[in-house]
């Protein structure tokens, strides 16, 4: 799901969600500030969060030396 944080006007958020498993990744990004950042909401923690959490850091930080370059 996408969709804009009401405490962060202009953001981008995001939630991620693994189909039949329980947990919730949010991501939110903040253009004007050049600001990133992942959160999970306590009672929304999982497993496989925190398996996701290194691979998504790697593409985001790829995705962004590509941009620079």
């Amino acid at each position: 799901m996408k969709g804009t944080q009401s405490k962060f006007p202009g953001s981008i958020h995001w939630n991620f969600k693994r189909p039949r498993q329980k947990g919730t990744l949010e991501l939110t990004l903040l253009i004007p500030e050049q600001r990133i950042w992942a959160q999970v909401q306590d009672g929304r923690k999982a497993p496989w969060i925190d398996d996701e959490l290194p691979v998504l850091q790697r593409t985001i930080e790829k995705g962004l030396k590509s941009l620079a370059s």
